[in-house]
């Protein structure tokens, strides 16, 4: 896999080898930076250094650990004691302005640095032995430390272990990057570098809400060749109504039972959960590669967008509302890609009008609406060119055959988003206490 590196481990009680894979998320305005830093360092032949903040998140097997990048310091000259083409020593100031905020915000630090002219570099014993002292110094401070070292075609990670006192070393990792165009693997900042695309088959969908949109959404996403959804609707299915629910036999059945048998007769090697109630939210959308909002709930849709966003998972809001003015259904498609675009607290202006009954005047403005978002799901999985996607909303107009393509963008001043917010916050954790850090400058 392109960004993928095997690790090779020395003989030291310092290391330890583990099956775990690692995966390390930016944002690709911080991946940018991240790299320009570098190439500056490089080309003076000086070794490139950054410390970033992330939040961390963890699948249920305890053996995939996913690294949110969620802010990058760069040092400036001043914050330089001494840089060369073998070390870089940062000021005691720059290192602990980073912690304290770290601190504040209960953030993993990970120091990333690079070996000059190395295409697959591996740790270094300074690197090995400063890893392990920021570890141990960091865990006084109730934080995680990472550290990685990266070359043009490749990049090693370990991790401070506080049960062995070593560096865990992954069994794998890769670093990837969350742009307009989705999330892709990525190398680190070699200029060949090419991103390998996820394949539809493997990837788990999160729908919400199995009315028309939502009903049709599925269906559309099991013909391109998605195996694995999870299906969430508390609903009953009420009557027989012709756009998304055909079969007078499912009348008085869970919307996600109807769902289920519908999905059964495209395709019979699928992966379908069913689930539904708040409480089980949280668990249900464990693994999800992509999320799809289709119904008119408020409070779930404001959960599943603050998911989206600790997680850097993409997703995708399609909905049929009646105009404001009576005299008709129209439709609208919202694009949420955490650090890229707004979210849906970014989105101030509620629609036009309520949503639209479920009735046959609505049949296709439904099958166009749903269409816009398995399309956008495409463009977002598949891959085209970085930035292809220069809006985030997309209205469908019936009455005129009109589509327009918007851009809301992100409010700076956005709870969710913006500065302090949940951006790439991964798992929820108990706050680190302050004062650990400052027990620690002393010690």
């Amino acid at each position: 896999m392109i960004g993928m590196q095997k690790f090779k481990v020395l003989s030291s009680k310092k290391q330890r080898k583990t099956d775990k894979s690692v995966r390390v998320t930016f944002p690709r305005a911080t991946y940018e930076s991240m790299c320009a830093a570098f190439s500056a360092a490089e080309a003076a032949s000086r070794e490139g250094y950054v410390m970033a903040q992330c939040g961390i998140a963890v699948d249920g097997s305890k053996k995939g650990w996913t690294y949110f990048v969620r802010s990058l310091h760069v040092p400036e000259p001043g914050d330089i004691v001494e840089q060369s083409s073998i070390t870089v020593t940062p000021r005691a100031e720059f290192i602990e302005a980073v912690l304290s905020d770290a601190a504040r915000s209960n953030n993993a630090v990970m120091e990333i640095h690079t070996h000059v002219g190395s295409r697959e570099p591996n740790f270094s014993w300074v690197d090995i032995e400063n890893g392990l002292e920021n570890g141990r110094f960091l865990r006084e401070c109730g934080l995680r430390f990472a550290m990685a070292v990266v070359g043009s075609d490749g990049f090693s990670l370990c991790e401070y272990d506080p049960d062995h006192d070593s560096l865990q070393m992954p069994g794998s990792a890769r670093m990837s990057i969350m742009g307009r165009e989705g999330v892709k693997d990525s190398m680190i900042h070699g200029s060949g570098a090419s991103c390998e695309l996820p394949q539809i088959e493997y990837l788990r969908i999160f729908i919400a809400g199995l009315d028309g949109v939502g009903f049709s959404v599925a269906a559309m996403l099991a013909g391109t060749g998605v195996k694995h959804f999870v299906l969430f609707d508390d609903g009953v299915v009420e009557s027989n109504v012709p756009d998304a629910l055909p079969y007078a036999a499912d009348k008085g059945k869970r919307k996600t039972k109807a769902a289920l048998n519908m999905l059964k007769n495209i395709s019979t090697d699928l992966e379908v959960v069913q689930a539904g109630g708040a409480g089980n939210l949280k668990s249900a959308l464990k693994g999800s590669d992509v999320i799809f909002i289709c119904g008119a709930d408020d409070e779930l849709k404001a959960a599943l967008s603050e998911f989206s966003l600790k997680h850097f998972i993409p997703c995708i809001e399609a909905r049929t509302v009646m105009k404001g003015d009576g005299t008709g259904p129209y439709g609208r498609v919202r694009i949420y890609m955490p650090s890229a675009t707004g979210c849906s607290g970014c989105f101030t202006e509620a629609p036009a009008g309520p949503a639209a009954a479920a009735d046959r005047s609505t049949i296709d403005v439904n099958g166009v609406v749903s269409s816009i978002a398995v399309r956008e799901f495409l463009g977002t999985v598949c891959g085209r060119e970085p930035g292809h996607r220069a809006y985030d909303l997309v209205e469908y107009d019936p009455s005129t055959g009109s589509m327009a393509q918007k851009s809301v963008g992100r409010r700076e001043s956005c709870s969710l988003c913006g500065p302090g917010g949940v951006l790439g916050a991964g798992d929820e954790r108990k706050p680190a206490k302050a004062s650990r850090l400052k027990r620690a400058k002393k010690a």
